[in-house]
């Protein structure tokens, strides 16, 4: 089987410590290309080719995957552009800023007959599953909300922008309501 070539748009938390490291171990994925301005991506990925614009990954043909881990705002625009060009799309979360971007990109994967995924790499952590078995068992009954948070503590100033550092957590909280 033919491996399937990956564009990495971007090279922050995601892209170098989740996305990245997933890509080179599968035996599925290749790793062609990084699109960042950071300096120390070689050293992690040699086989790897850097790029400066998005233009350059739509326009190689050997790109069949684009793992978008760009900043938030980027995310809709984006995966726009690489589904018009006949990309596969992997968008980090948030997926879109609105419900009408993600139905439009959703919309937008089915007429050019592309996949378009979100990246969620708490799928197949134990709490997770833990829930999910819960709730398939009926053993918690109506339940009516569940929520999770995953928080990190990072007591530095953030120097992006020259913002004060604020707590963020690591992963939006994840919200399931059941009728």
């Amino acid at each position: 089987m033919k491996k399937i070539n990956v564009a990495l748009i971007g090279f922050g938390l995601s892209g170098r410590y989740l996305q990245a490291p997933f890509f080179e171990k599968s035996t599925d994925f290749c790793l062609k290309t990084v699109m960042t301005s950071q300096q120390d991506w070689q050293a992690m990925y040699p086989q790897a080719g850097r790029v400066g614009s998005l233009a350059e990954v739509l326009a190689d043909a050997a790109i069949d995957l684009v793992s978008i881990c760009s900043p938030n705002e980027t995310h809709f625009d984006y995966a726009r552009q690489c589904l018009l060009a006949g990309k596969h799309v992997l968008v980090e979360k948030p997926f879109t800023a609105t419900a009408a971007e993600a139905e439009e990109l959703i919309a937008l994967a089915q007429k050019q007959g592309r996949h378009l995924f979100a990246f969620q790499n708490r799928r197949f952590d134990s709490d997770f599953l833990t829930i999910q078995q819960l709730l398939a068992s009926g053993r918690l009954g109506g339940l009516l909300r569940y929520e999770a948070h995953f928080n990190r503590f990072k007591p530095l100033l953030n120097p992006k922008n020259g913002r004060r550092y604020r707590p963020r957590p690591m992963e939006s909280c994840t919200t399931w309501a059941r009728t």
